[in-house]
């Protein structure tokens, strides 16, 4: 917090960004495309450093560490200084230092644009190396804009651009990028197919190094798959050349992951060993991701030994962890907001003065020949005695015309003045508006954060007290008001990330909630889920109820339809239908009659699907065929004849 204050009250002295744009302007034209240094490390890109500018590319980064609005500022000064010179080189470092400047800021919006500026400048300079380092850091601005589909893409071609190369320090650094950026994506398995053809090239190539480091991501994507079994003979293989070569924070993970496998598989004294491994390189250390990774792994820890009380403490420990840097974030980009509109009004200003004071050079410059006019005059009268007062006279009225030129000036200064602080202050005013739109904006989505945050403590709640329980029925209620509870949850994950974008579809929406509801019954691996919804997504008042029958529906065939069968399939259909909408859900299990478990152990979810659809004035009925059939026709965009109770 107390660099934000920094920030926000920061104001930049006129000469300092000046020579720092001129050493960056230097440095950029002294850089050679051929550099060696910089690479994919610890999941973050460094970009290589031309001969002769290491020192200086350290000491930007110590500034960009500690005031990342002042390296902005410089950034920008020099990206002025390079474009007037037109060299290339030097328009594209100082295009990537801005870009590392709105990262750090939050301005990731701005960030996916200079990247883009970036790569279009490489493109130009035609450096395949170049241009990789550009896809990547595109891949990382689109990965901070939410967008992982394309995160992957640029990943993706960021390796094919350096494979022709043949440069294996590049290509084994472009494919633990792709890996790295597949697990952050959610494609666990395409990361897997990445890190076998990477085992296999840095294999031929006798790369010890990089082979432990593509063995730990692919035992992250293991750990990510709940496959943690699969996970540990990777991370035992890793941790033999990454304890001895490893960085730090390679070394640091691999304990915190092996703690987490351990406890995944009840191997709880082998997961303390290797959490107490991690605490000790911890001491001295403040880091805020570390701290995280290690409050959630003593919480696994917790859970494997079956201390609920002390779980569900770290549980709350973990949610205010991400609170408080949900907020931290939310602190840095209104600081960088306000530092760009500043910036922004100071360049106005400074242009206007530009334009001031040339005039006023240009009216001194008239002065200055009038006034040579008038000595030439002078030493006439002194030649010319004869003229001496015509001249006077001529001399005379030239100074009246000079003094009434002087006045006209002089009000128009005035009038300059006055219309610029005008100006200034219609901009304040217009910042003032768009921040507090932005703070409308950001406290909307931090709401629908913190539903989803309460109702997965409920969902924990309802796990621990499920355990002790010794009725199978009262279990099996638990884990249905589980289900729903998912369900609830995801709707609000769903505004809070998806609130702004237009190319997410219903699609991908109803295959996670299928998801969710599968792998709560452990049936992920017998059951199979197609899903054919390629609507927009609905608004929240249609996609609360929906999500709820479709759960409802999906939880009745995981329960009873496939009792006695090793594998079995559903299908999942919302298409429109003249003015309305239709669900069609069919199973091919043994078929029963009512959805809900109506006739079996109560009607609780036939009486909730059919609230459901009263409030979505639609209407249920069954399908006949093999297996059990529905087919729901709804109309959210219709009057709503009562809200269900």
């Amino acid at each position: 917090m107390m660099r934000m204050t920094s920030i926000m009250r920061m104001t930049l002295p006129s000469a300092l960004p000046l020579r720092w744009a001129f050493a960056l302007a230097t440095l950029c034209i002294g850089a050679s495309g051929n550099a060696s240094d910089g690479g994919y490390v610890d999941g973050s890109w460094s970009m290589p450093i031309g001969p002769g500018g290491a020192d200086l590319r350290g000491l930007s980064g110590q500034v960009l560490n500690k005031d990342p609005g002042l390296a902005l500022g410089n950034a920008m000064s020099a990206l002025a200084v390079a474009e007037r010179g037109g060299d290339g080189r030097a328009i594209h470092l100082a295009l990537v230092q801005k870009a590392n400047a709105e990262q750090h800021l939050g301005l990731f919006t701005e960030f996916l644009q200079t990247t883009l500026r970036a790569l279009e400048v490489a493109q130009t300079i035609s450096d395949p190396r170049l241009m990789a380092r550009d896809l990547q850091n595109l891949s990382t601005a689109y990965g901070a804009n939410m967008r992982p589909d394309n995160a992957i893409a640029e990943a993706k071609n960021a390796l094919a651009m350096v494979l022709p190369t043949q440069d294996e320090r590049a290509i084994a650094e472009a494919q633990l990028f792709l890996i790295h950026t597949l697990n952050k994506g959610g494609d666990h398995l395409e990361a897997l197919k990445v890190g076998e053809v990477a085992l296999e090239r840095a294999a031929r190539n006798n790369d010890e190094l990089v082979q432990a480091r593509i063995w730990l991501l692919m035992a992250e994507a293991f750990m990510e798959q709940e496959r943690h079994v699969d996970a540990l003979p990777f991370l035992a293989k890793a941790e033999r050349t990454l304890d001895v070569s490893g960085t730090f924070n390679e070394r640091f993970m691999l304990r915190v992951d092996r703690s987490r496998a351990f406890a995944a598989i009840g191997r709880a004294d082998e997961a303390d060993k290797a959490l107490t491994g991690a605490i000790g390189m911890m001491e001295g250390s403040d880091s805020w991701s570390h701290q995280a990774a290690i409050t959630k792994a003593r919480y696994e820890l917790e859970l494997s030994r079956g201390d609920w009380r002390a779980a569900l403490s770290l549980l709350q420990r973990i949610k205010d962890q991400d609170d408080s840097l949900a907020r931290a974030h939310v602190d840095l980009k209104m600081a960088g907001l306000q530092m760009a509109y500043q910036m922004d009004r100071k360049d106005r200003d400074n242009a206007a003065l530009r334009e001031l004071n040339a005039q006023n050079e240009s009216i001194i410059a008239d002065q200055r020949v009038n006034n040579r006019y008038l000595w030439v005059l002078v030493c006439g009268v002194l030649v010319f005695g004869c003229a001496c007062f015509f001249i006077s006279r001529h001399s005379l009225r030239v100074m009246k015309r000079l003094k009434r030129k002087n006045l006209v000036v002089r009000r128009q200064h005035e009038e300059i003045e006055a219309k610029n602080l005008e100006l200034q202050r219609q901009n304040l005013r217009l910042a003032e508006t768009l921040i507090s739109e932005e703070e409308k904006e950001i406290m909307i989505k931090e709401i629908h954060h913190r539903v989803k945050n309460n109702l997965q403590v409920m969902d924990s709640l309802l796990t621990a007290q499920g355990v002790s329980m010794k009725d199978e029925k009262v279990e099996r209620m638990f884990r249905e008001a589980q289900g729903r509870i998912r369900s609830m949850a995801l709707v609000h994950e769903h505004i809070y990330r998806n609130e702004h974008r237009t190319d997410t579809t219903l699609q991908a929406y109803i295959s996670q909630l299928a998801r969710n509801v599968l792998v709560a019954y452990g049936l992920h691996d017998r059951v199979s889920v197609t899903v054919n919804a390629r609507l927009p997504v609905f608004d929240e008042e249609t996609l609360m109820p929906l999500s709820l029958v479709v759960n409802e529906m999906l939880t009745n065939s995981v329960k009873y339809a496939f009792n006695g069968r090793d594998s079995g399939h559903v299908d999942i259909v919302i298409r429109t239908a003249g003015d309305a909408y239709e669900l069609i859900f069919r199973d091919n299990g043994i078929g029963h009659s009512e959805p809900g478990g109506a006739g079996r152990e109560g009607s609780f979810g036939l009486e909730l699907i059919n609230a459901l659809a009263t409030q979505l004035n639609g209407e249920l009925r069954s399908l006949k065929g093999a297996g059990t059939g529905f087919c729901f026709t709804f109309k959210p965009d219709g009057r709503v004849l009562r809200v269900a109770s």
